[in-house]
């Protein structure tokens, strides 16, 4: 920000959970404690009226 306040964000992007899980147990033999989050997003509704939803995953770093 302008004060140079520097915000630190430790997640990995990953594509789908299989992934994430992969990751996670990488990070697991070198004592790095982490877990697979889930944002869902909303997209509107399909053209029968069902809702379309968006899964983003990252890998979360704990402690950081």
């Amino acid at each position: 920000d302008v004060d140079g306040n520097v915000t630190s964000h430790p997640y990995i992007k990953v594509y789908n959970r299989g992934d994430g899980e992969e990751i996670v147990n990488k990070l697991s033999t070198y004592d790095i404690d982490a877990y697979v989050d889930c944002y869902e997003a909303d997209d509107g509704d399909d053209e029968s009226g069902r809702p379309i939803m968006i899964y983003f995953y990252s890998v979360k770093i704990k402690n950081l």
